[in-house]
């Protein structure tokens, strides 16, 4: 066999002792004795869990979810213009969700704008010169913050308001609205016309005054009748008391004057003389004349007296008729003057519209008014080639919102003017909130019959909270001030139903500390000492770890030697 052969063969064998000794060694590495795999597998050392306390101020949530959007929707809708014939037709409308601020335009029609401006009240009327309001003034008060100087802000479309709007539609890249010849030629026949009002309102005037003089007199002439009335009437009385009495003197005079003579025609003794006789015969024929003439005057007087009183009455009477026919041409006289009044009233307003449009106004067709400044187009109800009247344009502020809903029994935890949290970290939205609305039952808004709808209006909001679905946290309890907390875990129930702690102490120790707890949230209650020392930064026990589950359980129950004593235990209350 060659040399070289022979070497080969040593080598190889060499090699595999080697190998067969270091694989005896790997085996006899791996074979352990059973002190060795008990001491091994033996369970570790149980070892506590401890926190530190801390100092904090905790509060409790309610916590729901919601979706952005923008606020306060408002339909705005367009009156129609009493200075044009026909209404415009709509020719351009901006996209949806276009931010349009005061004094821009929200479409055009038949090339005219359609204006917003900011106000609460509704324009319903065309605005020019002479006009005075409320709705002027609301105008006046657009001008001044869009920077158009109406002069004085008082109500009145004077000549500075025209000015103003003159500024305004020109900046705006729009021809301001004036009369046309057709329009002047109005104003003059208008004119015209409200003269000739006048001068006869001014004829009516002059006819009441008349009337009402002639009434004046005729109700004097009625009191002076009905005064002389009565004493007419106490007049016949006397006339015949005074006639009665004459009579009856007359009467009487003439039984004595013929008891007279009687007696000197039968004497009972010597006769009478011839003389005697002839004088009581001649005083007897007195006394008949006397009571003849006596009977005849009474008449006389009483019928006289009589006259007089039919007199006076007739005289009420036909000054009573004079004064009802005087008071009757008073209220004739009193109604031509307000139709003249009227008439007159009615001229001045055509003269006023007449001049109007001879100016620069506003019709009403190009201006809508909306509570905010600012807003953003929602939606159109009109589209181009549509008349442009009523309902055009829904809008909303620039004020973004919150559409969220509470379960009944969180509904009675949270009010309006609650500050709130938003955030939705996988869109990376964070922001805070105010609630604004809360609905009065559930079931609107969008809200099913077991919750109520409610709205937060958002500070600053981020520009992808619109349409986002985000969550919203209402703190509803919370600690006045930082206090001392610990984790819930961290408090256990002593036999008797006090609260304990276990505070770590120095090399291992263990320190019980009897402790009262308050509110509870987001996994942390909070603490006052009762018994024991407890401050910030102290560790506490929360539980363990390592050691045989089967004996050990210092994870789960109490270190206190009470049997009735139950593991850690929530403390306090909350919606955390």
């Amino acid at each position: 066999m060659p040399r070289v052969s022979r070497r080969r063969i040593a080598l190889v064998i060499v090699i595999v002792i080697v190998s067969s000794a270091a694989a005896g060694w790997a085996a006899a590495s791996r074979v352990l004795s059973p002190a060795e795999v008990a001491a091994r597998t033996a369970a570790p050392e149980p070892s506590r869990i401890v926190v530190p306390v801390e100092h904090r101020a905790l509060s409790s949530d309610v916590v729901t979810r919601g979706t952005g959007r923008f606020g306060s929707p408002q339909q705005l809708s367009v009156a129609t213009s009493a200075l044009k014939a026909t209404p415009a037709i709509v020719t351009s409308v901006l996209a949806g969700g276009t931010e349009l601020h005061e004094g821009s335009p929200t479409l055009t029609a038949t090339g005219r704008p359609l204006f917003l401006l900011a106000g609460d009240r509704l324009g319903m009327r065309d605005l020019g010169p002479g006009l005075v309001g409320e709705d002027v003034r609301q105008l006046e008060d657009a001008l001044v913050r869009l920077g158009f100087d109406p002069g004085p802000v008082d109500g009145a479309y004077d000549a500075g308001t025209e000015a103003g709007v003159a500024n305004w539609y020109e900046t705006a890249g729009f021809t301001p609205f004036r009369a046309t010849d057709e329009q002047l030629a109005t104003i003059r026949s208008r004119e015209a016309d409200l003269t000739a009002a006048r001068v006869e309102q001014t004829a009516s005037r002059d006819s009441v005054a008349t009337a009402r003089a002639e009434l004046v007199a005729a109700q004097l002439a009625l009191d002076d009748a009905r005064r002389a009335a009565p004493p007419a009437h106490l007049a016949v009385d006397a006339a015949r008391a005074d006639a009665d009495a004459a009579i009856q003197a007359a009467r009487a005079d003439l039984a004595a004057r013929t008891t007279t003579l009687n007696e000197l025609l039968s004497p009972p003794g010597q006769p009478a003389r011839s003389s005697e006789i002839a004088t009581a015969r001649t005083e007897r024929d007195v006394a008949i004349a006397t009571l003849d003439a006596a009977l005849r005057n009474g008449d006389l007087t009483v019928a006289e007296a009589d006259a007089n009183a039919t007199k006076a009455d007739n005289t009420v009477i036909a000054t009573g008729a004079a004064a009802q026919a005087a008071s009757t041409k008073v209220v004739s006289a009193e109604e031509a003057a307000g139709d003249r009044g009227a008439a007159t009233n009615a001229a001045v307003t055509e003269v006023g519209l007449a001049r109007q449009r001879a100016g620069v106004q506003v019709p009403a067709d190009e201006v809508v008014f909306a509570r905010s400044a600012t807003v953003r187009v929602s939606e159109y109800q009109l589209k181009a080639g549509e008349p442009l009247a009523g309902p055009a344009l829904t809008v909303t502020d620039s004020i973004a919102a919150v559409d969220g809903s509470l379960v009944l029994a969180d509904a009675r935890l949270v009010s309006t003017g609650m500050t709130v949290r938003i955030d939705e970290p996988d869109l990376g939205i964070e922001a805070t909130g105010t609630i604004s609305q809360i609905a009065t039952a559930p079931g609107t808004n969008g809200a099913d019959g077991f919750h109520l709808w409610f709205e937060v209006t958002v500070d600053d909001a981020p520009p992808n909270l619109v349409g986002s679905s985000v969550r919203i946290i209402v703190p509803v309890t919370a600690t006045t001030a930082e206090v001392l907390v610990v984790p819930v875990a961290a408090v256990w129930l002593g036999g008797d139903g006090s609260s304990h702690v276990e505070r770590d102490a120095n090399e291992g120790t263990t320190t019980v500390v009897v402790v009262e707890p308050g509110l509870s949230a987001n996994g942390y209650v909070e603490v006052t000492p009762v018994s024991g020392d407890l401050k910030a930064g102290d560790l506490v026990v929360v539980g363990s770890t390592g050691g045989d589950p089967a004996s050990d359980s210092s994870a789960t129950s109490s270190p206190s030697t009470d049997p009735s004593t139950t593991g850690p235990a929530k403390a306090g209350s909350g919606n955390g």
